[in-house]
Parts: structure tokens; sequence; C-alpha cells
């Protein structure tokens, strides 16, 4: 998971992306994006006078108010974010929705210029959306299925942007062993970083990992071959 903080005077942002699920237990604050990918949230703290820090999930005063909003996706789709405090919980599943941690049954939809308005330093501050490929395999085999076309639009996303890190993380489909697929989904990975490294792409940006049969696209029960599952994913940060 990658965290991005910015601070601006007592305005912290913490944005979740290249997960399926984030919780942040401190701040009760949990997130989670039906499409597989985390929605933003955006947390304002406003310090409480005369009194000592408190800590959270990173150095920060005090906070006696917390304001959770959660902020659309770049294709306007929003996930769900989940603020609990004590024993009450409520979930945030529009844009521009708003709720305060001390006062969780009064939700409010804020207008999109509002919100640009107050947090227009932390939202200019924020990265990219990072960018997101699919690479698919043949049955029980590193073989890349169809041509090199997205091999080079990674290639030359990576190179025509500042990119900071490329995750590649090789899966595989059930059919097999759990043990066989984790091997076989490592392989798949190490095809495309060696494929990204003799176009030219730094080993020092990639970042490589693997799941076996795990996070399937397409649920199957054990022993189920399919093809949208036999994937390396490759995120641009």
């Amino acid at each position: 998971m990658k965290r991005f903080i910015a601070v601006s005077g007592l305005t912290i942002m913490l944005i979740f992306s290249g997960c399926s699920s984030a919780k942040e237990t401190n701040l009760g604050v949990s997130t989670i994006d039906t499409n597989g990918w985390l929605s933003t949230v955006a947390i304002e703290t406003v310090p409480a006078p005369k009194v000592a820090p408190t800590p959270i999930v990173v150095p920060a005063p005090a906070v006696i108010k917390v304001d959770v909003i959660s902020l659309p996706q770049a294709d306007g789709k929003v996930g769900k974010v989940v603020v609990s405090d004590d024993d009450k919980t409520t979930m945030l599943d529009q844009a521009w929705q708003k709720v305060e941690t001390k006062h969780l049954d009064k939700k409010e939809i804020l207008s999109k210029e509002i919100v640009e308005s107050k947090y227009r330093d932390l939202l200019e501050a924020m990265p990219e959306e990072p960018n997101n490929y699919r690479m698919y395999f043949k049955y029980d085999s590193t073989d890349i299925v169809g041509d090199s076309k997205i091999l080079m639009q990674i290639v030359e996303d990576i190179t025509s942007n500042p990119t900071l890190k490329v995750d590649v993380i090789g899966y595989t489909d059930r059919a097999g062993d759990d043990a066989y697929n984790k091997i076989l989904s490592m392989k798949r990975a190490q095809k495309v970083v060696k494929l990204l490294e003799s176009k030219g792409i730094d080993n020092k940006l990639i970042a490589l990992d693997y799941y076996g049969e795990e996070n399937p696209i397409v649920p199957t029960e054990d022993g189920v071959a399919n093809e949208q599952n036999r994937r390396v994913e490759v995120t641009i940060k």
C-alpha cells in the first residue's frame, strides 16, 4: 500500500492506492473500493488548545475534531468509507460526502466547489492517480497472451512521466495447488520485470510481488482455470 501524506497547516490528507482495502484503526477510518482500487479520504484535524499531543498515524497535534470527506476517483466512481468512533459507525458512499467523527449521525453532502476551495492546497499537492495495466498469460505458462502493445504502453507511460515506483504483481487462476501457483505467479512477475528491463526501465523503480491464486478478478471454485485470473498487474505511481 502506498501512502502519500501532504501537510498544509493543520490539515492532513491521507491517500490510499494499488490495493483493494486498508484500515487506519487509530483514526477509526477504513476504506473499501468495490472495483478493486481505493478511493481517496481527506481528514481535517483541528488542535485542542493547551492539550498534550496525541499520537495518531503520523505525529500531529492533539485532535478534537476530525472531518472525513469522501472524494471521487478520476472516473467519478466512489468507494466506501467506514468511519467509527467508540461504538458508533457510519458509512460514506457518495462523492463529497462529509461527517465529523464526534457526530456520526450528521452526514452532509458538500458541493465540489466548496471542497476544492477549502482544500485547494492539499488537492494540488496530491500525486496523480496511479495507472494500472494487466498482462494475461497462457494456461500453466509464463507466455504472455496477445501482442506486445500493452508492454509498449507501459514503457511509454513510465518513461514519459515522473515515475517514482512500478509495482509488478503476479497471479494465477485456481487450477493447480497453492504452492505451485505461488511459484508460477512469481515467475510471471519476473518475466514482466525482465521485459521492462530489456526496454531500458531502471530496476530500482520496480517492486516485484506475487500472490498465486489470491485476489482473483473472477472468483471461481478451487481447481477451475480462468484466463482473466492468469495475469500480472503493473501499477505505475
